[in-house]
């Protein structure tokens, strides 16, 4: 797209890049401190593509206020050996965690940021960024031409590949996983909780699941390149579903979409730095062990916003 000339700088006091959870929850707290936002997304809808197994905490689902787009409450879980020994956890008066539509989710977070008073571009996104004094310069490629941003406060909230990281050499989370999962129907399953699956042929050093979604169940495994032993993440998942001592469970199972993407773990070595600041996956603040990156992004927000106003 040409540069189009002649156009001012347009000031804001933040700019957050990626509007996922963390990035909407992020402008909405923004404008709710009294500061004038823009959110940039690449994309061209909210919520797509989907690469999370779409767990939402009860603490960040009190904060959003989004209980229309559960799919399924979760209150327990039963933990496989690779033996096959379950070890059965919950109690059905105690949610631990809602498995949500991420894109009806995401929608409904980044509208309360837009609500709120944030400007939102979809399908558009930095191509450089340097600090000038006492602003943080940009240029961002729209759907229309170049356009020239300034602004006080740089967010990156955009993923574990994040843009902004990398411009300002920030370091990188202490571990990158990589993760397959597969949305299926027909999986033989029980109400209410959720599966894991251990062992070293399916899910080397970490673990499978498979998560209840209504009328659809999220089986996926996870695991690092280096303990995979030249294997992809959808081999895995073939010898989990194949397993003799619980295939039964997959033997019905429709698949309807699937979806791959990076785990980051472990904070970057530099999470803040001049007038830059990285929340949620972009800074590797994820608990992938119990629930994912929206409660740890949305704690985050909670506790830097004040203080970052």
């Amino acid at each position: 797209m040409p540069v189009r000339k002649g156009v001012e700088t347009i000031d804001y006091d933040v700019v957050v890049v990626g509007a996922g959870p963390v990035g909407g929850f992020l402008a909405r707290r923004m404008c709710e401190g009294g500061a004038n936002v823009l959110l940039l997304e690449e994309h061209s809808q909210i919520g797509r593509p989907f690469q999370c197994a779409g767990l939402v905490n009860p603490d960040a689902m009190r904060l959003a206020g989004l209980e229309g787009t559960v799919l399924t409450p979760i209150w327990g879980a039963r933990i496989h050996s690779p033996s096959g020994i379950p070890v059965v956890i919950g109690n059905e008066q105690q949610v631990r965690t809602w498995s949500v539509c991420r894109k009806l989710f995401d929608e409904g977070v980044v509208s309360q940021g837009v609500d709120a008073g944030a400007d939102l571009w979809l399908s558009s996104k930095p191509e450089s960024a340097d600090i000038v004094e006492d602003r943080v310069h940009l240029s961002v490629r729209t759907p229309t031409g170049i356009e020239s941003i300034r602004c006080k406060l740089l967010c990156g909230a955009d993923g574990a590949h994040s843009w902004v990281r990398r411009r300002f050499r920030m370091g990188r989370p202490r571990e990158l996983m990589v993760g397959f999962q597969v949305e299926v129907t027909g999986y033989k399953g029980e109400e209410g909780r959720l599966d894991m699956y251990t062992g070293s042929t399916i899910s080397p050093g970490f673990f499978a699941w498979a998560i209840p979604s209504g009328d659809t169940t999220r089986i996926g495994t996870w695991s690092k390149p280096d303990l995979m032993g030249g294997d992809s993440c959808e081999q895995l998942l073939d010898r989990l579903r194949a397993e003799p001592n619980w295939k039964d469970r997959f033997s019905g199972c429709e698949e309807v979409g699937r979806f791959c993407g990076p785990i980051p773990c472990g904070l970057v070595r530099k999470p803040m730095s001049e007038r830059v600041v990285l929340f949620g996956d972009a800074a590797g603040l994820c608990k992938p062990t119990t629930g994912g990156g929206i409660g740890p992004g949305f704690k985050q927000v909670e506790l830097l916003v004040p203080i970052l106003l």
